[in-house]
């Protein structure tokens, strides 16, 4: 065997030693955390950030990074008084240098990693925190006949004499049995969530261990709880954006009712009773009463299908909302004119229906703008009317259309929580709405 490879797989025990530092215990968690009751603790979406720090590449309740105009040692500092102020105990092992710094913290069963290294530019940190939630991997069972290598509440190693493949077995039964569901794979990391926790098993072959295979246990909080069907495969989740997304043989209607019965226990409501259309996804949008939204779409290829589910707050569905609807203002104000001559009819479930010469503006139910749209589109493309621009987004959406020297814009903007907005502004023309 390489020195190369025994080289890599020491250093990788290592590391994850030192991003987690060493913490031997924690105190009793009653179960693996919800997001609901991670956030009690600590939400790090809402912790203050240094002085004229950038725009954070990650905030979410699990995870936080950033960069600041600082030396390693003070954004380490600030972050680490910060913590201490919030009740949080810094655990022994940490380590601080001009150029690196990790520390880890807990508080109720949780713990939180910081680690700070230098930024890109002079002078510049970046830093990150990791919420690596309530599971102290000490209490996680290893398979039977696994040997500890080296046992924390943060990390945990072993070896087997079973080869890489009987032990991943192994690993998926044992786990299973502890209420653990698969949550995806990648390369020798296997991921499991029961709650708002994901655990991750690493099983490889242990160099310089004469044959034998090595499983190393992780653990960090999601910050949001996102299902996937059983058999669910190409499973892969993303805390930056709040999205899960995977592969599955089920059809999309199964897809669906999985979503709407196991959402359903956690608050969650569709907007609709059906999958809709939305950039030729299958799509059912959820809101839940704090006002937050999750969009589960489906696309299908052959006989599998690529399901995406993202949830986001009520925050970033209004930033969303604010953003999209000062676009759609902005494009038709660009394109005001002079009023002209064209016959529009409008779908029976319009609302609130305000029009001139030049202009017509209406709402929809929920979820029905984009095929509304699109039904308009075509009645003036069969009427000779050629489509010069197109920009349709999951909940927004643009067209541009013309006739000789008469143009036509339309816009929409379709949250799927509040009615769908519709603007027709032309060009050269004069509506006549039907």
């Amino acid at each position: 065997m390489s020195g190369k490879r025994v080289s890599s797989w020491r250093m990788s025990c290592v590391a994850m030693l030192v991003v987690v530092g060493v913490v031997s215990h924690l105190e009793a968690a009653d179960a693996p955390a919800t997001a609901a009751s991670a956030a009690k603790v600590i939400d790090l979406a809402a912790l203050p950030l240094m002085p004229d720090a950038q725009t954070p590449g990650a905030r979410s309740l699990a995870q936080l990074t950033y960069v600041a105009p600082a030396s390693v040692k003070a954004a380490f500092t600030f972050h680490q008084q910060q913590l201490t102020k919030l009740n949080w105990k810094e655990e022994p092992g940490g380590y601080v240098t001009d150029q690196f710094a990790s520390g880890t913290f807990t508080r109720d069963g949780f713990q939180v990693a910081l680690t700070v290294s230098p930024g890109s530019k002079p002078h510049e940190a970046t830093v990150m925190l990791i919420n690596l939630g309530n599971v102290d991997l000490t209490k996680v069972p290893a398979p039977p006949g696994a040997k500890p290598l080296y046992v924390g509440a943060a990390t945990a190693m072993y070896l087997t004499d079973e080869s890489v493949d009987a032990a991943k077995a192994s690993v998926r039964k044992t786990l299973e049995q502890q209420g653990w569901t698969p949550y995806g794979e990648s390369g020798p990391q296997h991921f499991f969530r029961q709650n708002a926790m994901r655990l991750g098993a690493m099983v490889d072959s242990a160099p310089a261990q004469m044959g034998k295979t090595s499983i190393s246990y992780t653990a960090a909080l999601m910050s949001v709880e996102l299902p996937v069907l059983p058999n669910a495969e190409q499973v892969h989740y993303a805390d930056v954006t709040k999205t899960v997304d995977f592969s599955t043989a089920a059809k999309p209607q199964e897809v669906d009712q999985f979503y709407r019965t196991a959402l359903a226990s956690a608050g969650w409501k569709p907007t609709s009773d059906k999958l809709l259309k939305i950039d030729d996804r299958d799509t059912t949008i959820f809101r839940n009463d704090a006002g937050d939204m999750l969009t589960m779409s489906i696309s299908s290829d052959g006989n599998m299908q690529r399901v995406q589910v993202q949830q986001q707050s009520a925050a970033e569905v209004a930033e969303f909302e604010r953003k999209a609807k000062a676009a759609a203002e902005a494009y038709v104000a660009k394109n005001k004119a002079m009023p002209g001559k064209v016959t529009l009819t409008l779908p029976k479930a319009a609302k609130k229906v305000e029009t001139n010469k030049s202009r017509v503006e209406f709402q929809l139910p929920a979820g029905q703008s984009s095929r509304a749209v699109d039904e308009i589109r075509q009645a003036l493309v069969t009427a000779g009317w050629t489509v010069s621009e197109k920009i349709q987004e999951t909940h927004f959406g643009t067209f541009s259309l013309s006739s000789g020297q008469q143009s036509i814009s339309i816009v929409y903007v379709d949250s799927g929580l509040t009615p769908g907005e519709v603007t027709i502004s032309g060009i050269g023309t004069e509506f006549d709405v039907k």
